[in-house]
């Protein structure tokens, strides 16, 4: 083969796989040619360097904006020099001239860039592992920190948990999920900056969800350290024998290992591990919410933000756990008369088949709250939470750290949305569809559940049945019932347990792009569950992403503004904003919050969040009545 007649390659930004596929395909189809460089690693190298008659083409980096790598050819090379070039390229060129690059107590790290709304370029390293992959026995075991490696990390690829749910009708993702991601301004990206680090729980009903929900391009216009977590979800991580077999939480528990890697790793990667806030949307704003709450998680975050949950939601903590750990297992032909026989049984099951029959539940019939949630397991020094969140309020067990808490208007858009297809059974099985959908008929009296419903249509919908023409006062019904009343009481409550302030807000911005779309609803009812996200994040799994200039003049202002709330809170504890004095929620004074709306941002005070007074009045014992758990390793 002649020189000249090697084609000049163009490399992409990752040229990594270009020219590795180049090596192979090279050393396939043309015998006497073998070609090494940039990027090329030892395994490509070993298959490649078999043969004894082979020309070395050796890749370089050419001039000029593209950077084209240049083949030349470099005669009388023996093996021996070979391999010497060949480690010389493993240890100085796999990582790219370009790439970002971090050594952390646990081993090398390489990321890659990439470029925020702004235009800045920034430091990305997806998928550090930060325990060790949960499979075979670790399975339903709390996790194990990751151990260090030899030679370097490639963090150039996110991972996501395996996973059945809305709009994901087959199992995706891999039960080795344990890894997270972190993201830095390039020229902030020095041991020494000491930035504020903002990690991020993504939300999903506790069922879906992955750290690219959260895309970082908005916050890297800030100076932060931005960390976005993987998780066990669904029955992998929150299945619960209520015993010592299986206590449950472990998806929470790879929090706490994972806030613990922050600790002993971000500074590496310019963060400050003394000044850690932890937000989330959703799910992931339960999840945050019941940190407050564990004595796992003490000292490992100095701030939080909960968008669209708190601990105290009707969703947030499961009440029968054992119960749906039966269903699933009897599902997957596992026997339910011990605890330890249905772990066994489920250790040797396809995570995939677990997560399918986890999510095609019965309960999912009547109402889609998750049949695999955070639980109050049973004392033990392990457990993540061991008594009900209202109680460590009502007590000021709590870690007293700043929270900022907040919610869409038309939260109960999406409860609509996900009832579809029972609107009709719904009307015209009031009485009996009615607490399923609410999630109350466990808290109530039997004497008293029919009453309950008869009291709750008077109230909302003046004893008509769900229309078009009363779809707000629905609405209405539905977001108080899931959000606002717990916002209310979780806010009050916090305020009077906890020194640091409690910050709250209520998110009423119709912005350009809204997330109505996604729940099927073709005409405007309001600012639905997760649109305060919109502005914050990228959101690409949901079909949102972004280019400079895309944004309309006032969506770019409220991002900016939950830029600066958001950074700044992360700084020390209190939301700033030009023009906006945000002041805190006191328990004994009118609920005090944020009004973001279209018209203007300003600070609103009323008597009740929610219709609490209302709620109050019915027979219902939704704190009073915890379940507390077994103890029994026989059921």
């Amino acid at each position: 083969m002649k020189e000249n007649s090697v084609t000049i390659l163009q490399a992409p930004d990752n040229a990594h796989c270009l020219i590795v596929n180049t090596a192979i395909s090279y050393a396939t189809t043309n015998p006497s040619v073998i070609i090494v460089g940039e990027g090329v690693d030892v395994m490509v190298l070993m298959v490649a360097l078999t043969p004894e008659n082979k020309d070395i083409y050796l890749l370089k980096p050419g001039k000029g904006k593209n950077k084209n790598f240049i083949a030349s050819k470099s005669q009388n090379m023996s093996r021996r020099w070979i391999t010497a070039v060949a480690i010389l390229f493993f240890v100085t060129s796999s990582l790219g001239e370009d790439d970002p690059f971090v050594e952390t107590i646990l081993g090398k790290v390489r990321g890659h860039y990439k470029q925020s709304y702004g235009g800045r370029r920034f430091a990305a390293f997806e998928g550090i592992p930060y325990a060790k992959p949960p499979i075979d026995d670790l399975r339903f075991e709390e996790p194990v920190e990751a151990e260090p490696w030899t030679g370097i990390w490639n963090a150039t690829t996110a991972h996501t948990c395996p996973q059945v749910g809305l709009g994901i009708p087959e199992p995706i993702g891999n039960e080795d999920c344990l890894y997270l991601n972190v993201y830095v301004p390039d020229d902030k990206l020095d041991d020494k900056s000491n930035l504020d680090v903002i990690l991020h729980i993504h939300g999903g009903a506790f069922m879906i969800g992955d750290p690219s929900i959260a895309g970082p391009e908005y916050l890297m216009d800030r100076n932060i350290v931005y960390v976005a977590i993987n998780y066990r979800i669904s029955a992998l991580g929150f299945l619960s024998t209520e015993d010592d077999i299986v206590s449950g939480n472990m998806g929470l528990k790879d929090q706490v290992m994972a806030l613990r890697w922050v600790q002993n790793h971000i500074k590496s990667f310019g963060g400050n591990p003394n000044s850690v806030t932890i937000v989330g949307v959703s799910a992931g704003a339960v999840c945050v919410h019941l940190h407050y709450f564990s004595p796992l998680s003490r000292g490992l975050f100095h701030k939080g933000i909960s968008q669209g949950g708190t601990a105290l939601a009707p969703w947030a903590i499961h009440k029968a756990p054992l119960k749906e750990a039966k269903r699933l297992a009897a599902s997957l032909g596992c026997h339910t008369s011990s605890t330890k026989e249905l772990v066994k049984c489920l250790k040797q099951k396809p995570a995939k088949e677990i997560i399918k029959h986890a999510y095609y539940s019965p309960n999912i019939d009547k109402f889609p709250l998750a049949p695999f949630s955070p639980v109050v397991e049973k004392k033990d020094p392990r457990a993540f939470i061991s008594n009900d969140p209202y109680k460590l309020l009502k007590s000021g067990n709590i870690t007293d750290v700043p929270w900022l808490s907040g919610a869409t208007s038309e939260e109960g858009i999406l409860v609509l949305y996900l009832l579809k297809f029972q609107v009709n059974e719904l009307n015209e099985r009031w009485d009996i569809v009615l607490p399923d959908v609410l999630n109350y008929e466990h808290i109530v009296a039997e004497s008293s559940i029919v009453d309950v419903a008869h009291k709750i249509k008077k109230f909302y919908l003046k004893e008509n049945i769900v229309t078009e023409d009363n779809i707000q006062s629905a609405i209405k019904l539905f977001s108080d019932r899931y959000f606002h009343l717990d916002l209310d009481r979780s806010a009050r409550l916090q305020a009077s347990a906890a020194k640091s302030p409690v910050y709250s807000y209520i998110y009423g911005y119709r912005q350009d792009a809204n997330l109505d779309y996604l729940y099927g609803v073709t005409k405007y009812y309001g600012v639905a569950h997760g649109s305060d996200a919109m502005l914050l994040y990228v959101l690409p799994s949901l079909g949102v992403t972004f280019s400079k200039g895309k944004l309309s003049k006032s969506d770019e202002k409220v991002k900016e503004f939950f830029l600066d709330i958001v950074t700044s809170f992360a700084r020390d504890g209190k939301p700033i904003s030009d023009g906006i004095t945000w002041e805190p929620v006191m328990k004994a004074d009118e609920f005090r919050y944020l009004f973001i709306h279209n018209d203007e941002i300003k600070m609103t005070s009323k008597n009740e969040l929610a219709s609490v007074r209302f709620w109050q009045s019915l027979p219902l014992r939704e704190y009073e009545n915890t379940i507390s758990v077994s103890n029994k390793d026989e059921l």
